[in-house]
């Protein structure tokens, strides 16, 4: 039966079979976001853009793991990227994604998971597109801790996302951390040119395209209801659920 479960959990979830020999629960991450603050317009050189930090938290039971491999150092794209899975036993499992690891393209000189989040506005009342956010790749590792969980590191483990000349890169976020992105770094806003004053709603994705693996989705998006005023004022009206 433990060999018939442990099968049974590699073909589920993607597994690969020799590394979980004798595993049966796999200690799955939760993907999620902490609630949008510091909302402000930008206005420097010519452009509007709204501004705002986010940070992206593993609230599940295990640590959210990528390792990415290029087989090149004059390629600037990791296409195979696989997350790895703890197991109740210490085992680990290895799961094939469809994402991808690109290098820099924001002057952070590391690399970064294309698509892991995704933040829009629209209207308040409608479900149209706006805008959405310029930052499409994203560095993850244990900033700041959220929240006290069981297995959550006192300290942060997972530190750094390689250099240009990595050819493999391993990122990862703990049990109860996260990831902040402060509203002031580079490709951290959404052009709102054009959109008049008014209340809209400014909504952050963990995971939009659902490339990994993780306990549930149903917590992976949070929104903040926002009054824009004439004077390019931001006002927090309203948070919605969070992680």
């Amino acid at each position: 039966m433990v060999a018939t479960a442990v099968a049974l959990a590699a073909v589920v979830l993607g597994l690969t079979p020799a590394t979980t020999a004798g595993a049966l629960a796999p200690r799955l991450p939760d993907l999620g976001m902490a609630p949008l603050g510091d909302f402000v317009i930008d206005s420097s050189g010519g452009a509007r853009r709204l501004r705002f930090t986010t940070e992206i938290v593993n609230v599940g039971a295990g640590p959210f793991l990528l390792s990415g491999r290029r087989s090149a150092s004059s390629s600037g794209v990791m296409s195979s990227v696989r997350q790895q899975v703890v197991y109740d036993n210490g085992a680990v499992g290895s799961v094939r994604t469809q994402a991808l690891m690109e290098y820099s393209g924001d002057g952070h000189d590391h690399w970064h998971v294309r698509d892991l989040e995704r933040y829009s506005i629209t209207r308040v009342g409608s479900s149209r597109e706006l805008g959405r956010g310029a930052k499409v790749g994203f560095c993850f590792l244990d900033s700041q801790r959220y929240r006290i969980l069981p297995g959550s590191p006192s300290s942060p483990v997972y530190l750094g996302c390689g250099s240009q000349s990595s050819t493999s890169v391993d990122m990862g976020l703990s049990v109860g951390w996260g990831d902040v992105y402060p509203w002031y770094v580079a490709f951290q806003w959404i052009d709102i040119a054009g959109l008049p004053s008014g209340d809209y709603v400014v909504r952050a994705h963990a995971d939009p395209h659902a490339l990994f693996t993780e306990a549930t989705t149903a917590n992976n998006v949070t929104w903040t209801r926002i009054r824009i005023s004439a004077t390019d004022q931001v006002t927090v009206l309203e948070q919605g659920p969070a992680a």
